[in-house]
């Protein structure tokens, strides 16, 4: 489905969610992106066709950009840093059992019951974990660093450009003008991120990491 892949595409290329919940204080962004994963839920839900499903599903992707990067660093804030090693591994192995479960039981849900219900389900879960999280969560601040803007529009910008293309390609022809010029300007924005990034102060990705081979090796690639 088009709507996935745009939703599984936007979660990996929006990484600013970390530095917003140093500024501004983690459980309030963790919530904010809880919020917006659980109200674009119902909207994908009740989505009359395929554009506004697709509509629906980036901004479900957005919360959860937002809530994935927050919560481990909410997790590893809260306990002494002796036990962050097994919280990192507890939280690992349940990402990797949601990985392995989330086929399974959406398509037992979508075949037994109706495909609206894979996003029904996220709903009354939300509705629950949302006073949970503001009532209960520690909240933490990190370094109140200089937001890179520029860096963000140009990231984001480049990858949905390309992401549009490779989604939009089958249907208008890898040829066509659409295809083409969303490619060329996607790879244009990713250079010129490229380049700011290693001109400005405080970048949103320190380039300079990936002479590590070490963190290049690590840094996991689009699926």
């Amino acid at each position: 489905m088009d709507a996935h892949r745009v939703q599984h595409r936007l979660r990996r290329g929006i990484i600013t969610a970390a530095a917003l919940g140093d500024r501004f204080g983690r459980r309030r962004i963790f919530s904010i992106g809880l919020a917006l994963f659980t109200v674009a839920s119902a909207a994908c839900a009740l989505a009359p066709n395929a554009s506004e499903l697709i509509a629906a599903r980036t901004v479900q992707g957005l919360g959860g950009a937002i809530v994935l990067p927050l919560s481990l660093t909410i997790l590893t804030t809260a306990f002494p840093a002796e036990r962050r090693g097994m919280i990192v591994g507890i939280y690992g192995g349940l990402a990797g059992l949601a990985v392995a479960m989330g086929p399974i039981v959406g398509g037992a849900v979508t075949q037994g019951i109706d495909w609206h219900w894979i996003f029904w389900i996220n709903v009354p879960i939300g509705a629950v974990a949302l006073p949970l999280a503001m009532r209960l969560l520690p909240d933490s601040y990190g370094a109140r660093e200089r937001l890179d803007l520029p860096g963000v529009t140009l990231l984001t910008g480049g990858v949905v450009a390309i992401v549009w293309a490779l989604v939009r390609a089958d249907q208008s022809g890898w040829a066509s003008a659409e295809i083409v010029s969303c490619l060329v300007s996607g790879a244009v924005l990713l250079l010129t991120f490229a380049a700011w990034e290693q001109r400005v102060s405080e970048p949103m990705v320190p380039l300079r990491l990936f002479r590590s081979r070490a963190f290049a090796v690590a840094t996991p690639r689009p699926s």
